[in-house]
């Protein structure tokens, strides 16, 4: 009982615990959902509506997940809560935060996995490398952000909450 009584979960930061518990493995559920769905549309977008597309492009999803869900917990999340610290307030006010950190995130993830998409499925032309990058960037941009923040984010804490209960926590 010693060591219960001096652990950090005894001294009320179990609470705070089970809440970064919680808010990290929504992270990784809402990321993986998300790679998943976002390599079935760019996969189907390049090569066709196939079950071999289909197949294929679910081979490369743990890879894609394991460097998107890195690149968002080491680059694009510490640097968007950067950005959001020299925003002007008037911008907090006209959009709430858990709506402009998902969609800055996104946008540079997105920003990123471009290249990675473009290596990945060799569709681009070797003379309009640019060209090819910002069409495959605004056609997975205009996707993903709706997708997070009407279908996916919305579906994985409805989920949540059904299944982790705040009597759970406490």
């Amino acid at each position: 009982m010693v060591i219960l009584k001096n652990s950090y979960f005894f001294h009320g930061g179990f609470l705070m615990k089970r809440f970064f518990e919680r808010s990290f493995i929504l992270g990784i559920v809402t990321t993986l959902m998300m790679v998943t769905i976002i390599s079935i549309w760019n996969g189907t977008w390049v090569a066709g509506w196939h079950e071999k597309t289909i197949l294929a492009t679910l081979t490369i999803v743990p890879l894609t997940f394991i460097l998107a869900f890195l690149l968002k917990e080491n680059v694009t999340l510490p640097l968007v809560i950067k950005l959001h610290n020299v925003l002007p307030a008037w911008f907090s006010r006209l959009i709430p935060r858990r709506h402009s950190m998902a969609v800055f995130i996104v946008t540079g993830n997105v920003s990123i996995m471009s290249f990675y998409g473009l290596y990945m499925s060799h569709h681009y032309d070797t003379h309009h490398l640019i060209h090819s990058y910002f069409i495959q960037w605004a056609h997975t941009l205009l996707f993903a952000i709706p997708l997070l923040l009407f279908v996916v984010r919305p579906l994985v804490n409805g989920v949540f909450d059904l299944v982790w209960r705040q009597e759970d926590v406490a």
